[in-house]
């Protein structure tokens, strides 16, 4: 999901799986609502976006786990390419724009840099509901592949029902 305004939106789906997706120049690359419950993203890619994840509530049911972020500050004590620190890709500025859409005037703004910073410093500013236990701190292998003049691949989503058929039939 390249060069998109919003690359996926997740409104009133439960149970979904979202992996191996390249989310790179969107503005959203994901705007997770709160009535999407269950919903799982991994081994993604998050580069360049201007927002990397957006919601209007509270995402306290879903789970991120080893993607890649362009943001991440972490460092890897164990050698393991996973960061030791999780990574909160849900700033404060992303949930002010959510709510008053006329902040985005502000998006590239000595204001918003200085809130960045603050929120990697005093990590209470960002909501802690949703976070990456494992971010990657290396981009996976297959980032990158996709060219612009080859037909796109389909997104692997699932739904939980897909799953159970997928298992047990």
């Amino acid at each position: 999901m390249m060069d998109n305004t919003t690359g996926l939106m997740v409104d009133g789906c439960n149970r979904i799986i979202a992996e191996r997706n390249e989310f790179r120049n969107n503005g959203w690359a994901l705007r997770l609502f709160a009535n999407a419950l269950y919903c799982t993203f991994q081994d993604n890619a998050f580069i360049g976006n201007t927002f990397d994840l957006s919601s209007n509530g509270e995402l306290k049911e879903n789970v991120m786990d080893r993607n890649y972020w362009d943001r991440y500050v972490g460092y890897d004590l164990d050698h393991d390419k996973i960061g030791d620190t999780p990574h909160r890709p849900l700033g404060f500025f992303a949930l002010l724009v959510e709510r008053i859409p006329y902040a985005m005037v502000f998006s590239r703004s000595l204001f918003v840099s200085l809130l960045d910073r603050a929120e990697r410093l005093l990590p209470t500013l960002t909501p802690a509901a949703l976070k990456d236990e494992h971010p990657l701190l290396r981009q996976q292998p297959w980032v990158g592949t996709f060219r612009k003049n080859e037909a796109p691949v389909p997104i692997p989503v699932r739904s939980a029902n897909e799953m159970n058929e997928m298992d047990h039939g």
